[in-house]
């Protein structure tokens, strides 16, 4: 008899009985992936591109876009203060390549700071909406970055 219940419960039938349920958690969490790997290239990307065109104006004159309250209180250099902030916006950029966890909440802070500088120049009000709505994005990559390294994740 006891030979019969070991074959019973065999070892890999543990395994039989859960690998269903590890494929439909893989397939369920596939779109979250996939949004977070989006959301951290994404943002990556573009506060790289978005910081090194402080330095060659392609997109725009970013300058206009600082308020002049904040301007004088840093010396009322705006070019220079753009600098700053472009070098401020690559190394955020490549930190979401490599430490997203951290790097989605500088971004996030740094999104709100936009919002409270176009909301205060008193012209941007739909740039600051939108970089609100980027804000809200950046905060949901922080938040799924933690869950990831906690996953195992980088």
């Amino acid at each position: 008899m006891a030979q019969t219940d070991s074959l019973k419960y065999h070892p890999l039938d543990s395994l039989a009985t859960h690998a269903p349920d590890a494929l439909a958690d893989a397939v369920h969490d596939a779109p979250v992936v996939e949004a977070f790997w989006t959301l951290r290239l994404g943002f990556g990307l573009l506060a790289i591109v978005a910081g090194a065109d402080k330095f060659v104006h392609v997109f725009g004159n970013w300058e206009i876009y600082l308020a002049p309250d904040l301007a004088e209180t840093f010396g009322g250099n705006s070019h220079g203060i753009m600098m700053i902030v472009g070098v401020l916006e690559i190394v955020t950029g490549l930190g979401l390549f490599l430490l997203p966890r951290v790097f989605g909440f500088v971004l996030t802070a740094w999104l709100v700071a936009i919002v409270i500088n176009m909301m205060s120049h008193g012209e941007y009000y739909d740039i600051g909406l939108g970089a609100a709505g980027l804000a809200c994005g950046a905060f949901a990559l922080g938040r799924m970055a933690q869950d990831h390294h906690r996953r195992g994740g980088d």
